[in-house]
């Protein structure tokens, strides 16, 4: 990830941490130097054993070593020229900082990417590596000391039919959780998300993904948001379609409503108090 961080970041740790195998510890932001600069997760082997089946990338983390320095390339930053070099360093410094316990092979790096891009193969190629397609959506990079898989969110997605990972994705799945997931996480205040680089693309997913029969009937609704900012798309979401979401979200969402009117109705009597 370097400096960068998209909004699309904080909600893909959250639901590879939820949805791993027990036996994985599941670390955002591990800083691999003593300057910030951070890989996007580290996915460390806590256990020999998976007691269960993942629920999330189903076939991947058997595959992968007692340690993972993983690159998530979102739908705001999409796979760049550079990005796999960058990920190989980024191992490279993890390996150096943590030498003493882990040796070469101990060690995979992964590249998390919403498609396969013709300049994700190019780079593959210019680096000197043989890709080998493992099917269902995933890959392995083979050709020097790290073991690179590479997961192709959209392919994956769609062969295990998991409707939480396609949130990530280009063409998401229609599914109701997965739908309330995101918004959750995007609503319950915990990051800063309006702030993130690529927040004004997942506030639209989030209209995106009402299925096509709610959309019609929320058009004169949505035709009202036209001109709002995403955030405020995202937090005033019509009534008809806040009462589907579980009654903890319905009043959080309410909740803010009420905090915006409130610092609005502040704000205009400190300018009423000006003027006079």
């Amino acid at each position: 990830m370097g400096t960068r961080r998209t909004a699309w970041h904080p909600p893909f740790a959250a639901l590879i941490a939820e949805r791993a195998p027990r036996g994985f510890l599941v670390k955002a932001e591990e800083h691999l130097t003593e300057e910030p600069l951070r890989a996007d997760m580290i996915l460390r082997r806590v256990a020999k054993v998976v007691a269960k089946p993942a629920r999330v990338l189903r076939r991947l983390w058997a595959w992968l070593g007692a340690e993972t320095v993983a690159e998530f390339k979102s739908l705001a930053r999409p796979f760049r020229r550079g990005d796999l070099l960058r990920l190989w360093g980024y191992g490279v410094q993890y390996h150096v900082r943590h030498a003493k316990r882990l040796r070469p092979g101990q060690l995979t790096l992964l590249l998390i990417v919403p498609r396969l891009t013709r300049a994700l193969r190019a780079e593959i190629a210019w680096m000197g590596l043989a890709f080998h397609d493992l099917g269902g959506g995933y890959g392995r990079v083979d050709g020097a000391l790290y073991c690179v898989y590479i997961v192709i969110i959209d392919e994956v997605a769609e062969a295990e039919r998991d409707a939480f990972l396609s949130l990530f994705g280009p063409r998401p799945l229609d599914d109701e959780q997965a739908r309330w997931w995101l918004s959750q996480f995007v609503t319950q205040g915990k990051v800063q998300m309006e702030k993130l680089e690529g927040y004004d693309r997942m506030a639209r997913r989030l209209w995106d993904i009402i299925p096509a029969k709610q959309r019609q009937r929320l058009l004169t609704a949505k035709q009202r948001l036209d001109g709002l900012t995403p955030e405020q798309i995202l937090r005033g979401l019509p009534d008809e379609y806040v009462r589907t979401f579980p009654p903890e979200m319905q009043e959080e969402i309410r909740r803010r409503a009420r905090k915006r009117r409130s610092s609005a109705a502040a704000r205009a009597a400190r300018t009423r108090k000006k003027a006079r």
